[in-house]
This record gives structure tokens, sequence and C-alpha cells, in this order.
């Protein structure tokens, strides 16, 4: 049907016309077209930095961590020395250097102030955590002397 459609258009002097000019315009090159501009997004507000993760925090994390490795590797030495293992003397040196980084990292943490009441909330419990597991009361005692040291510290600044 097209095709009949086409033949009587390319006979017909009218149908010849507009056949030729369909053609031309269907060969001519595209222009492009125009870009549209876009107006300039509007500015976005300053929102502050997000807060890092916190120095105490992290330091809280570090020192229990160090604490669990020692007190395990205090138990492994116990263990040893009991039964007479012949590692019992490796198992002192590890307990001696597992005590080495728990100290390290309490006088890290200790060295540390809270930035706000959330962290001096958490500080606290962790303190009273550490105080119940080492059941000393002249720990529990110089922990909180440095806790009021550590509160004043974050309330000076």
């Amino acid at each position: 049907m097209l095709s009949a459609t086409l033949a009587l258009l390319t006979v017909l002097p009218a149908g010849r016309a507009l056949v030729t000019d369909a053609a031309a315009r269907l060969s001519a090159p595209v222009a492009a077209a125009p870009v549209l501009a876009l107006p300039a997004p509007a500015p976005v507000l300053a929102l502050p930095a997000p807060k890092g993760p916190s120095p105490l925090l992290a330091a809280i994390e570090e020192h229990r961590s160090a604490n669990l490795a020692m007190s395990q590797a205090v138990r492994d030495y116990v263990e040893a020395e009991a039964a007479g293992s012949p590692d019992e003397s490796h198992l002192l040196a590890a307990a001696d250097r597992a005590g080495d980084v728990e100290a390290a990292a309490l006088n890290a943490l200790v060295a540390l102030a809270p930035a706000d009441a959330e962290e001096a909330r958490t500080l606290v419990a962790y303190f009273a955590e550490v105080s119940a597991d080492m059941g000393k009361d002249a720990f529990g005692t110089w922990l909180l002397r440095r806790l009021s040291i550590m509160l004043a510290r974050a309330q000076a600044a």
C-alpha cells in the first residue's frame, strides 16, 4: 500500500513536488539545536563539618582492648606457672608487654578531656567499670582524681 502511494505521489505533478521537498528536507544536514542556558544553581547552605571520631571515645576503646589483652596474658601466665609449663617465662614476658601497652593506653586516655556532657558521662561509666574490675580501692581513688582533673580541663576549654 505504501509503495502505491509513493508511486502515485511521484507521478502526479503536485505529488512530485511534495516528494522532492521531503527528500530535500531529509537529506539536508541537521542543524544543532540551540543549547538552553540553565540558571545558576542556588547557593548551597553551609552546614557544619561532620564531627570526626571522638579522641576520648577512641582512647576508651583502645584502653578497653589493651586491658582485656593484659588480663588474658596474666591469666595465661598464671595457668602456665601453676602447671609448671616450660612456656612460663615467655608468658611472663608477654604479660609484662601487655601490661606496658595497657599502662600506655591508660596514660593516653587520662591525658584527654571530654568534649561534652555525653563524653563525660561515658568516661565516668568507663572509669567505674575499670575500677570495679580492678577491685582496688587505691586505683579507684586514683581514677576519680584523674576524672576530676579531666573534667576541670574540659570546663576550662
